[in-house]
Order: C-alpha cells, then structure tokens, then sequence
C-alpha cells in the first residue's frame, strides 16, 4: 500500500523537472542572441552614414638605373612594384583611395657620385647638403604633372623612404637600413603627398617610430586624416608646400 503514493509521485516529479529545463534553454537561447548594445549602437550609426565614393589616383611609376652607383640602381620588377601597391591599396581602402600605376617609366639617375658620397657620410652628412642631393638625383622631365610621381631606387640609406613637397614626388628605396621594402611605409610617404603630417597616435599610418609596433602594424586612419586626403586627392595634384 506504501508504495503506491510514491509511483504517483516519480511521473508529477518528473514533469515539474521537465518544465524547468526547457524554461531554462529557452531563456539561455533568447540571451545568447542578444548582441552587445554598444555594438548595435555603432552598427546603426555605421549603417546611417552614407558609403564614402571611392577615389583614383593614377600615379607614375619611376625607376631608376645607374651603372656608376649600386644605391641607386633599381632591379625591382613591375610586378614586384605592383605587388607592393596591392597592399598600398588594402591600407588606404579605409578612405576609399586607390592608387592607380598609371605607367611604368625607366630612368637613368643623375648625381650618382654625390649621392654616394652623402650615403658614405650617413647620419653625419650636413641635412641641407643631404636634402639637396637626395633631390636632385631623380630626373623631373617624365614627371606625371599634375599629378602623383614615385621613384624607385635600390637603396636608401637613412629611412625608408621620404616625401618631397618641392618636387611633389616620393622617393623610395627596394632597401633600407631597415631591410626590405614595407608596403605600409610606402603607405605612409604617400600620406604625406595627400597632405598628412606625422603625428602621435598609436598604430597610426602617420606615426612615426614606436616602441613595441611594427612599422607593417601602422595603418590606422583617422576621421581627419581621411577628409584631408580625401580633399588633396579630389584636387588632381599632390600636395605641395611645407607640410
């Protein structure tokens, strides 16, 4: 007679326990589909924000041949070059620019002694001195003007690369003392040629030496950074002037 309460109990038990799981999956179900509300918060704004209208900027290659000086002879290829841009573009797609290498142009560089006589002098070369032989090396009659011009050599010997506002044209080597070319410096003296100036912010494209990250790291743009180079690229001629 004892055990007949106890076989009407185990079933009631059971459903009750039943009830309980499934209230509880379906709760945790509903909580795992909700998102972050900060998120969904930059999500809606990103989504009302119109889709910036992408910009190309042709841009003509240069590169530079020299028997008399191995710093300035370029062996890079086309592809190579390419290549590199390809990366270029992945960086500065945050602003929606592209870069487009309008032609290919080989040239015979000028001033190989004095050049080779600034890089045997390093970092105890005059900077005038540097500045204006560094300058003067590359010629200007092939120029894409206006426009946007790049000049390939082997080898820098200070930096990697550098911006001249004058002649409105990046110098870059295939080397540096820093190794071999990183797209993401020459991202970065590209930036100058849309006006941008060296500032501190960490990972920025624009930053210049940090400890701990990696110059391939430094991509970043920020708001202000794209409205001025949007503005410089709209123009149709690279920036000039002091930066």
């Amino acid at each position: 007679m004892s055990s007949t309460p106890t076989l009407k109990t185990k079933p009631l038990l059971w459903t009750r326990l039943t009830v309980l799981i499934l209230f509880m999956m379906l709760f945790w179900s509903s909580c795992s589909q909700q998102t972050n509300p900060l998120i969904v918060d930059d999500q809606a704004q990103g989504s009302t924000e119109p889709a910036l209208e992408e910009i190309v900027i042709p841009i003509r290659v240069h590169i530079l041949r020299s028997a008399e000086s191995s710093h300035l002879n370029c062996l890079c290829t086309e592809a190579q070059i390419t290549a590199w841009f390809d990366v270029v573009n992945t960086i500065w797609s945050s602003a929606a620019i592209r870069w487009d290498l309008e032609s290919f142009v080989y040239e015979e560089a000028n001033n190989a002694a004095e050049f080779d006589r600034i890089v045997e002098l390093g970092r105890d070369a005059d900077p005038g001195d540097r500045h204006s032989v560094v300058h003067s090396m590359y010629p200007l009659d092939q120029r894409l003007a206006p426009g946007w011009n790049i000049f390939f050599i082997n080898r820098m010997a200070f930096g990697g690369g550098v911006y001249n506002p004058e002649t409105k044209s990046v110098l870059i080597g295939e080397t540096s003392p820093g190794g071999d070319l990183n797209p993401s410096i020459l991202a970065h003296e590209l930036g100058h040629s849309l006006g941008l100036q060296h500032l501190r912010e960490p990972y920025n494209l624009m930053a210049g030496r940090q400890p701990g990250i990696e110059p391939r790291d430094k991509i970043r743009l920020n708001p202000e950074q794209v409205a001025r180079a949007r503005t410089i690229a709209k123009s149709g001629d690279a920036f000039g002037g002091s930066r």
